[in-house]
């Protein structure tokens, strides 16, 4: 059996873990006026997405609707789906979407039941 010496151990254990250098006496950096950088907008980012299937999921009081189809525009406060079950265009309010789910691929149709 071998003697382990733990001093050893926790020595170099104790080696390895620094603390980071943090100077108490710098001022706090205010980017409260910076403007944000790399930051996009949920239209801007679901304009990307354009002629995609996505499933759309609203919380309209206490329950989810769930609503598939293809995007067709995003604005500011709406998104436009061509509805793929009903074969019908609808507008809907962009403050109520709760969830949005990007189908990448589009074999996974015949999974939900919807037609092409």
């Amino acid at each position: 059996m071998q003697n382990i010496d733990f001093n050893v151990v926790s020595n170099a254990y104790s080696r390895q873990r620094t603390m980071p250098n943090i100077n108490i006496n710098s001022q706090p950096q205010d980017h409260q006026n910076e403007p944000a950088k790399n930051f996009m907008k949920i239209p801007e980012f679901l304009e990307r997405y354009i002629n995609q299937i996505m499933k759309v999921e609203f919380l309209t009081g206490n329950y989810i609707v769930e609503k598939i189809g293809r995007l067709i525009a995003a604005g500011e406060n709406y998104i436009v789906l061509h509805l793929l079950e009903q074969r019908v265009i609808v507008i809907c309010e962009s403050s109520s979407i709760k969830y949005i789910t990007i189908l990448l691929d589009d074999s996974i149709l015949s999974e939900l039941k919807v037609y092409n």
